[in-house]
């Protein structure tokens, strides 16, 4: 893993320094020092393992009282999103292969009984699909393992993603009136802002549509498990890739769309220079001319921070991310 730090020391352009190398060039508060060392131990980095380092060491309280207990309430959401996503599932199976409802309510599937008639019922689903019980477990086991974070369609209470996009799509929509009704320094970022959320979430979901899929094609995806268990995974991986790093940004708008005019500017400011771009190849040839139009947006204003010498680092910005962060969790 690498570490980039655009601005380091006032210069233009930006360092790539190894992971372990961090505590070599840098300072570390005792926080810090803490999370480096829970995601140097990672397996493998995506946006799933890192957020799981962050809210194991915020629930610790090296982040202060805030950021712990909203790490803890964080942490039990998971949970529950687990729980109900492999519920949900499993309801959606059954309606799709027996053309009935799950007759199990989810306060029933924490008993015993409730989870031997769960049983019960992918063992009749397994014999329909010609598979052996236990593969069908397994099978189904791993299915809600995936998509723990994402759930199934139409489920009374989403998962986190769905939650994330519904957030971005409220954080869009005002960010874009913003952009329309006011006069200051940020008013064609802001709608740029607006547009690369609206095209974000456009992206993630032409994915969840195909994830979708493999839901209502249960039968399909249990039987050839073992390739659309890896599509079904790679799916729910590009949309947690595409939604990284947004929920620091609608935080921070959340948490300063009462401030006076003049700061809620320089936030919008804040937020343009952090946006989270899609990767060219992740874009279907509809998008890609728009998307050039957002970097070339971005690399105009980058460049002209640069000639006015302000490719230091940002303190001020810095410590209004550091307030928020926790609103983020």
């Amino acid at each position: 893993m690498e570490v980039l730090v655009p601005g380091l020391s006032g210069s233009q352009g930006v360092y790539v320094i190894p992971w372990r190398g961090l505590r070599d060039m840098f300072k570390m508060t005792v926080h810090d020092r803490a999370l480096h060392e829970e995601i140097e131990g990672l397996e493998e980095a995506t946006p799933q393992s890192v957020r799981g380092a962050v809210l194991n060491v915020a629930a610790g309280g090296l982040a202060g009282p805030k950021a712990r207990e909203a790490a803890l309430i964080a942490q039990q959401k998971e949970e529950d999103d687990k729980l109900r996503a492999g519920f949900h599932l499993i309801g959606a199976v059954v309606e799709n292969l027996s053309g009935s409802a799950l007759q199990v309510t989810l306060n029933e599937v924490a008993t015993e009984e409730g989870q031997r008639e769960v049983r019960n019922i992918l063992n009749r689903i397994a014999d329909h699909l010609g598979l052996p019980a236990s593969t069908m477990h397994d099978r189904m086991d791993a299915w809600a393992g995936v998509i723990a974070n994402i759930g199934v369609p139409n489920m009374p209470n989403k998962c986190r993603v769905r939650r994330a996009m519904d957030s971005i799509q409220t954080f869009s929509e005002t960010i874009g009136i913003w952009g329309d009704q006011t006069f200051t320094a940020n008013k064609d970022n802001g709608r740029v802002i607006n547009s690369i959320a609206f095209e974000t979430l456009g992206v993630i979901n032409t994915y969840l549509a195909t994830l979708d899929k493999f839901t209502e094609m249960s039968g399909d995806t249990l039987k050839n498990w073992p390739k659309a268990g890896e599509n079904v995974a790679a799916l729910a991986q590009k949309a947690e890739w595409l939604l990284d790093g947004w929920d620091s940004l609608v935080a921070l708008w959340d948490s300063s769309v009462d401030e006076p005019a003049h700061v809620l500017d320089t936030v919008v400011g804040d937020i343009f220079r952090l946006l989270p771009l899609a990767p060219r190849d992740e874009l279907d040839t509809r998008r890609r001319e728009r998307w050039a139009e957002f970097e070339k947006s971005i690399n105009m204003a980058q460049k002209n921070a640069e000639r006015k010498g302000s490719s230091s680092i940002d303190l001020d910005a810095m410590l209004r991310l550091e307030k928020t962060k926790y609103r983020a969790l």
